[in-house]
């Protein structure tokens, strides 16, 4: 997610102070406008070098976030360079502070303004939003002066910086909260003034809770998006643009931080959610399918063997339904799967590896089984099973002497073979390594 999009998210937490404002005249807010406070220079007056202004932040601060971020990858990070890495990760994280309104010019006060940081207090973009109002907001007064609002903007920047350099809507979804589009009436648009880029929304939409006018101010080579967004309202440069994409493809935004979010989502708690169910029982119980059912199952194994049988068993398992319990339809999936591994289908040894590991199937967490299982998987050639394996080492779940070291192995293994399963974790694990080394 954007720091753009960050702070999108984060904004419908003041609608309630909002609303409280009394609204000016019309009159009153367009006459306010000064063209200083739309400087690109010195957004709304304040600075690209530094920003320590009081404010309001949302959310916990960078540095306790990486601290919680680092704590699942002892395997990865060594004890006596946690803090430097926090650090490090926190100076590359993004924060929002809302700007108090007694230090912004009185047009502004009729909105809110607020900034967002890199590390403690380097400003990515200062970012003014007016009149936001929960959806649906229907009064048609609201969307005139919004539009109206943004009208009066817009000829100040057209005056400062000329014709804007492209026109389209706004999309949270997508990376730059910015898409082009040629089509007539667009809500938005983009002018670009050395490395700071202006977009100025009449209205946009903000997740499901509410609609605003908005104007932002970005430092293009700051924003983790910033050269895409360049590059999409720069027709011109888009064979550099291609180029540089390709060259950064598997390279995590902000580096450090960004390799960091990555091997924690990976490998934090979640992956073993299914692990804390009261329910769970023993694969070798799982394993024991009472004679009748194995004799329902005997037209199956006699048509399906090994890998096929394995996929018959993934694709029961897709679309079981509900003839019988879900006790028993794990049971049968499990037996399935033993039967197609003990026939040397590296798929079903990576899925009873897996089950074994992440409790899927409602098997109870065995490390050494689900160990002995991935492993006779990886050495049959399946890449889910090396990332698995890699997992596995990083989590400290086996007695490697560098667990780091045989992870990183094994997802370059498992990247030869599928690049979409295991390329992204790589890129990370080699970055935290580099930075270690450095």
């Amino acid at each position: 997610m954007t720091a753009l999009t960050c702070r999108l998210r984060n904004i419908f937490l003041s609608v309630i102070a909002l609303s409280a404002l009394a609204l000016p005249a019309w009159g009153e807010t367009q006459a306010g406008i000064k063209s200083t406070d739309l400087d690109h220079q010195s957004p709304f007056g304040f600075s690209w070098r530094s920003f320590d202004e009081p404010g309001a932040q949302i959310g916990k601060a960078p540095l306790d976030v990486c601290r919680e971020l680092i704590a699942p990858l002892d395997a990865v990070i060594a004890p006596d360079k946690r803090e430097d890495f926090a650090k490090k990760c926190a100076s590359e994280k993004y924060k929002t502070v809302f700007v108090s309104n007694d230090r912004v010019s009185i047009w502004l006060r009729q909105g809110e303004l607020s900034v967002v940081l890199r590390g403690e207090s380097e400003p990515v973009s200062y970012d003014y939003s007016y009149l936001h109002r929960v959806l649906p907001d229907d009064d048609r007064e609201n969307t005139i002066r919004r539009k109206n609002h943004a009208s009066a903007i817009r000829e100040e920047l057209n005056d400062i910086y000329g014709s804007p350099v492209a026109a389209g809507f706004f999309d949270q979804n997508t990376e730059t909260g910015f898409v082009v589009d040629d089509g007539k009436n667009q809500p938005c648009e983009f002018w670009v003034k050395e490395d700071v880029g202006i977009l100025l929304c009449a209205e946009r939409v903000v997740l499901i809770d509410g609609i605003e006018m908005a104007l932002s101010f970005i430092r293009l080579g700051r924003a983790s998006y910033g050269h895409q967004l360049r590059c999409m309202v720069d027709p011109a440069s888009l064979d550099d643009c291609e180029d540089a994409r390709e060259r950064a493809t598997d390279k995590p935004a902000g580096e450090v931080a960004g390799s960091i979010k990555i091997l924690a989502d990976w490998l934090g708690s979640d992956s073993y959610s299914k692990c804390s169910a009261d329910d769970l029982e023993p694969i070798e119980k799982i394993w024991a399918l009472p004679e009748t059912e194995k004799a329902k199952l005997a037209a199956v194994l006699e048509a399906y063997t090994g890998e096929d049988l394995a996929l018959y068993a993934i694709d029961y398992a897709n679309n079981m339904g509900s003839e019988s319990s879900a006790e028993a339809q794990n049971k049968i999936i499990m037996y399935l799967f033993k039967r197609a591994a003990l026939q040397g289908s590296a798929t079903a040894m990576n899925e009873i590896g897996a089950s074994l590991l992440y409790c899927f199937q409602n098997v109870r967490q065995d490390t050494a089984a689900a160990l002995y299982w991935l492993e006779k998987a990886a050495r049959a050639g399946d890449a889910r099973a090396m990332r698995s394996l890699a997992a596995m080492h990083l989590s400290g779940m086996t007695e490697a002497k560098d667990q780091a070291g045989e992870a990183e192995r094994l997802l370059e293994e498992c990247s030869r073979l599928d690049k979409a399963i295991c390329s992204k974790e790589l890129t990370a694990l080699k970055t935290i390594i580099a930075a270690q080394d450095q």
